[in-house]
């Protein structure tokens, strides 16, 4: 028996992708501070506890210059990442975003990010213990004992950008550090 010209498609595969960004944490994380000095808490979404800036968008812009740079920088990549994994080029919209910051015992429950194509986090502070970025398959891949099926748990970086695709079910497990862990999310729509 031989076996000759094999051939291989994916399909239904998802992703997390994720790159070290080089920029000033201590400007970022100052800059969440003041949007929550500043800015009422949203009490929609997933969090528990902590803070949840309102959303901000095209219309609605941070005035804080250096978080500007930050989503425009991460545009860009998202931009260029989705043109070589797909070889097409696709029409980013100016994405959703907003700070969280997050305290001891805080967290975020299971959710996805309805109607967005690809949801990001960019990690300002990330204590030890801080809790880890939990994703979850709920398309019956968690019943099957192949790799990589299932659920992943990434224990973020500080500086580092985490992509995947939004109807990912995800979380954040509760904060057992006595400092503070600070993000940006983003929703990016094709």
């Amino acid at each position: 028996m031989n076996f000759r010209e094999p051939l291989q498609d994916s399909i239904f595969v998802d992703f997390i992708h994720s790159v070290k960004c080089d920029v000033d944490l201590r400007d970022l994380s100052e800059a969440a501070k003041l949007i929550r000095e500043r800015m009422p808490l949203c009490e929609r979404k997933s969090s528990r506890g902590g803070y949840h800036s309102p959303v901000y968008s095209e219309t609605s812009q941070s005035d804080s210059e250096v978080l500007q740079e930050l989503i425009s920088g991460i545009t860009w990549y998202v931009s260029e990442f989705l043109e070589n994994t797909y070889n097409r080029k696709y029409d980013l919209e100016y994405p959703e975003w907003w700070v969280m910051i997050n305290n001891k015992g805080d967290f975020n429950v299971p959710h996805t990010h309805i109607k967005a194509d690809l949801a990001a986090v960019f990690y300002v502070k990330t204590p030890e213990r801080s809790g880890n970025l939990v994703l979850n398959r709920v398309d019956g891949s968690q019943y099957s004992t192949l790799p990589l099926q299932g659920k992943m748990e990434v224990v973020p970086e500080e500086g580092r950008l985490y992509l995947f695709p939004a109807h990912l079910q995800h979380w954040v497990e509760p904060s057992e550090s006595e400092e503070e862990r600070i993000s940006v999310v983003l929703n990016f729509f094709l």
